[in-house]
């Protein structure tokens, strides 16, 4: 025999995510895009010195961002939609390394679907 929900218990299941999804959006409409609503002032901490993440000289062909002094590892993409990681952070770099390591090595993620 199957249980169906009848009534307000067939909403039910769907509350945790709407909820998920009303904070999502509340917390995006605070923020902003990229964060522009935001002052800069996190816990008090002295304010960003504001690096200009457009500036020519970060962006190598246009698609990749390099700025070591840049403590953000992922910026926005500099054309359309989305994200681009800041290949010149010291963090990401280390991250790379070592999820590279793990992916590649025998017994690893993938070595140990490849066979190897």
């Amino acid at each position: 025999m199957v249980y169906r929900l009848s009534g307000i218990g067939r909403a039910l299941p769907v509350l945790p995510f709407a909820a998920g999804v009303l904070l999502l959006a509340a917390v995006a409409a605070r923020m902003g895009q990229g964060g522009s609503r935001l002052n800069g002032n996190v816990r008090g901490l002295a304010l960003a010195t504001g690096t200009d993440r457009d500036d020519d000289r970060f962006w190598k062909a246009g698609l990749i961002y390099v700025n070591r002094d840049d403590p953000a590892i992922v910026v926005g993409a500099r054309f359309g939609v989305g994200w681009m990681l800041n290949f010149g952070n010291p963090v990401r770099v280390a991250a790379h390394r070592w999820v590279r390591r793990l992916v590649g090595r025998p017994g690893g993620l993938l070595g140990a679907a490849a066979g190897m």
